[in-house]
């Protein structure tokens, strides 16, 4: 086997230039593979997450600032938005936290458990959840709104949490800690404004969401409802849009470069036809001429494209869209080395030397 290693080594070389080429095509292509589908699956899970939160018509909001950016929200505003929180129509939270070098994720309210997979909430608030990756130790309880917070447990590996603003959160890398909504009105001012445009609202009909606007608006906070029971089926069909287009495009490169690439193999096979015919004639099977082209084909189109994959794949966003990358990319290698040996031994048996 080491000589057959050696042998495709050696033949790599021997075709280096080629050989290069070829593997920086198969590298771009692998990643702009695992950038899509990230894309796609990032997207897509935020589709699915909000699936609760689209069968209780949440309403979420974007914001716009109406005068100076760092507004005081009013305590009448923060009032209304504990009230409704603690009648569990609305639930918000707070991102922009960070707690003994870990990211917090603040949640006022129970009803964010409809916003919340592979895990339920701590309770009674306050309290707090620690993940199993966050970077430092947390020792001892939080103190956040005025509150001292104990710590509660660990939160599962799988749990993550949907924020109607951005992507799913991954919750094993934060601390999350759950709040009263008495605690709003002891939060300082930043933090008070992120609750309230943040708010999700519950089953809440045109007139509550528009006084709950109005409201944000005397303190110049201009706030735009969605609806995600009609904006996320939206979301999705563009996705499936883009997807479909960008995978089209991907499809076509992928299939110039393979033929680039068994144009390529032919013209070593040619290349290298005398030095495998002798190989074979003097005892070496069929097997061992195998190895020896499945090392080939792993030297020029596999190891520069995985170790892009796993240099990506350092990534969490990435990880997932990286490993597909990869099951795709051993697929083709699979499917090329199947049509090289046949290739081979079909050249052997026009020379009768079949074993």
């Amino acid at each position: 086997i080491h000589t057959e290693i050696a042998g495709a080594l050696g033949a790599a070389w021997r075709h280096r230039w080629s050989a290069a080429g070829i593997a920086l095509m198969f590298t771009l292509v692998s990643a702009i593979l695992t950038m899509t589908l990230a894309e796609v699956m990032t997207q897509s899970s935020v589709v699915m997450a909000a699936q609760r939160l689209r069968e209780l018509d949440a309403t979420t909001f974007t914001p716009y600032y109406l005068g100076d950016l760092g507004n005081d929200p009013s305590t009448g505003l923060m009032e209304d938005l504990g009230d409704r929180i603690a009648s569990g129509s609305a639930y918000t939270m707070i991102l922009s936290n960070v707690a003994g070098g870990n990211p917090v994720v603040i949640v006022v309210g129970q009803a964010a458990q409809n916003a919340m997979t592979g895990a339920r909430l701590c309770s009674p608030a306050p309290c707090a959840m620690v993940g199993g990756q966050v970077p430092h130790p947390v020792d001892g309880p939080l103190h956040v709104g005025g509150r001292s917070v104990p710590v509660a447990g660990r939160t599962p590996s799988s749990a993550s949490l949907f924020d109607p603003a951005a992507v799913g959160i991954d919750l094993d890398r934060s601390v999350l800690i759950v709040l009263p909504p008495s605690s709003l009105d002891h939060l300082d001012s930043t933090e008070q404004e992120e609750a309230v445009w943040r708010t999700v609202l519950l089953s809440a009909t045109d007139d509550d969401t528009e006084q709950f606007i109005t409201a944000a608006r005397q303190d110049r906070l201009a706030l735009v409802p969605h609806r995600l029971a009609a904006d996320q089926p939206e979301r999705f069909r563009k996705l499936v849009v883009w997807a479909a287009m960008h995978g089209v495009g991907l499809l076509g490169l992928t299939a110039l470069v393979s033929i680039a690439y068994s144009a390529s193999i032919r013209s070593v096979l040619r290349r290298e036809r005398a030095d495998l015919l002798l190989r074979h004639l003097y005892g070496a099977t069929s097997a061992q001429l195998t190895i020896r082209l499945a090392a080939f084909l792993a030297v020029t189109m596999l190891v520069l494209p995985a170790l892009t994959l796993l240099a990506l794949a350092a990534s969490t966003l990435l990880r997932g869209a990286a490993a597909a990358a990869g099951s795709a990319l051993i697929i083709i290698y699979l499917v090329f080395l199947m049509t090289t040996v046949r290739r081979v031994r079909f050249e052997f048996a026009r020379s009768g030397t079949v074993r």
